[in-house]
């Protein structure tokens, strides 16, 4: 026999907390709220004052939600200007998983903590690119940026005030972000999994590999970002947005290598007088591709298409090429690819520390 259906507002504890109960008509299930409150005394008190000014909440947006601010933000900026959507829907995704339709506004420290410990724990994360579901704590720390970015997007667009802004605690920044081994494929791992790739998978992960270049710039490069006589690639798209020109994700212009070259000219060959895109147009997205072919090689740990730009920048530093080289063709800051990159190649200048000291 089915449950009566309880009208009337009540209060319940959950885990030592005690939340009010009502049901709401228009979705037809109960929903709940917490009181904030573990001592029956207080409880009582503030579901008295909840009975009293309940019914604006129940019947009206009184603030804003973390739910709704991470959708307007976006809509109206990721979805626009940002070039690497993935992260910031990942962190998205996790942040409303989390915080719901809590008030933005109730956003505090302790709340905070609460969100960095639950992803710590794998209580909140994975998705559909990525089956562990534990976050790091730069990871963390990156998806609480997204929430600050949404709440002052909320401010600009004046749908809070500034005394609605969540106080929100970043993890400890860490001082060491090196790269770790199982981040890039060792020289024999890239041309085992190069061997066993054909056709249009096998040329894009040569053309990453070579040009250190992000997944996305592969995907959409054009004829025109092609000078064969020069021997240069500028993977900057001559239609790309505003914010992807003025993002610090930079696209710039890298050697045309022999690898490069030998991939390039057979598909310039086959695209037509109307034809622009390498890869066909629309882009396609190659990430699953990757993925499922490295996971068929036995190489599945290392199967995001971004190891192939770390690849390439640890390649050459154990090359000996210079930090400030490698910078250059990542279109990073030789502070960053030191502090990522620069412990593969201390053992590689031991030569020249000798001669020098």
């Amino acid at each position: 026999m089915p449950r009566k259906l309880r009208e009337v507002a009540y209060c319940d504890k959950i885990d030592d907390v005690y939340y009010v109960f009502w049901y709401d008509k228009e979705t037809r299930r109960t929903k709940r709220k917490s009181l904030d409150a573990r001592d029956l005394d207080v409880a009582e008190d503030r579901f008295a004052e909840w009975l009293t000014h309940g019914r604006a909440f129940r019947e009206k947006r009184i603030g804003l939600t973390v739910t709704q601010a991470l959708d307007d933000y976006w809509r109206e900026h990721v979805a626009v200007k940002v070039v690497d959507k993935d992260r910031a829907e990942d962190a998205i995704t996790h942040l409303k998983e989390w915080f719901g339709d809590n008030q933005l506004a109730e956003v505090d420290i302790p709340a905070s903590r609460a969100y960095a410990g639950a992803r710590r724990s794998g209580k909140v994360g994975g998705g559909e690119r990525r089956s562990i579901r534990q976050g790091s704590d730069s990871t963390i720390r990156r998806e609480l940026v997204v929430l600050g970015a949404a709440a002052r997007h909320a401010l600009r667009w004046k749908r809070i005030t500034a005394n609605d802004l969540p106080q929100i605690e970043l993890p400890a920044e860490t001082r060491s972000e090196a790269l770790a081994d199982d981040k890039y494929l060792t020289r024999e791992e890239y041309r085992w999994a190069v061997s066993q790739a054909d056709g249009r998978l096998h040329d894009f992960m040569v053309l990453a590999y070579e040009t250190a270049s992000r997944r996305t710039a592969i995907e959409t490069l054009t004829r025109f970002q092609i000078d064969l006589q020069n021997n240069r690639i500028n993977l900057r798209n001559p239609n790309e947005t505003d914010g992807q020109r003025r993002s610090t994700k930079r696209r710039v212009v890298v050697p045309l290598t022999t690898a490069a070259r030998a991939v390039i000219e057979p598909r310039l060959l086959t695209l037509g007088p109307g034809e622009t895109y390498l890869f066909g147009d629309p882009a396609p997205d190659l990430y699953w591709p990757f993925r499922s072919h490295m996971e068929a090689i036995g190489l599945g740990h290392k199967r995001n298409p971004h190891i192939l730009r770390h690849s390439r920048a640890t390649h050459l530093l154990q090359a000996g090429v210079s930090l400030w080289d490698v910078a250059k063709l990542l279109g990073d800051t030789v502070a960053t690819v030191e502090r990522v990159y620069g412990h593969f190649s201390p053992g590689f200048m031991a030569g020249t520390l000798e001669e020098k000291g």
